[in-house]
This record gives C-alpha cells, structure tokens and sequence, in this order.
C-alpha cells in the first residue's frame, strides 16, 4: 500500500493529529520530514486502534513513535 491512497491516508492523519493538538497543517508536514519513521508509525497506530474511543491511545503511541524517532512496530494482529 505504497500507492496514493497511502500518502492520502497518511495525510489525513497528521492533519488530524494536528488539529487534536491545535497546531497547524504545516507542522504535521515538517514534524513527517524531520522524523522519517513517523509516517510509517501514523498509518500503523490508525489500523491498530481505530475510532474515537481509542483517540487517546492514538495520541500516546504517536507520541511514543516522536520520542523514539522511530517507526512503531505493532501488528494490528497484536492489539487487545
């Protein structure tokens, strides 16, 4: 899933992830060019735990991807 609709998927995304944190839609775009593993980590966090009542886990594991500064290794396989 390299195509368009990946990039379009992860777009939408980071402009989520901007608007939950009040920031606007060029940071998302500079916070994926200075962390490359971040794109990668976004599309895996929104497969594994999908829907409003998992924004908070969202938000936790997208956070633990820009500390590490690399991409997230969990299977949607894997989730509870």
């Amino acid at each position: 899933m390299r195509g368009p609709l990946a990039r379009l998927l992860t777009f939408a995304a980071l402009l989520a992830l901007a608007a939950c944190a009040g920031t606007p839609a060029g940071t998302a775009d500079r916070t994926t060019a200075e962390h490359p593993g971040f794109g990668s980590c976004a599309r895996t966090v929104q497969a594994a735990w999908p829907g409003d009542e998992n924004r908070e886990k969202r938000a936790h594991e997208l956070a633990t991807c820009l500390e590490r500064g690399t991409a997230l290794q969990v299977a949607v396989a894997d989730r509870p």
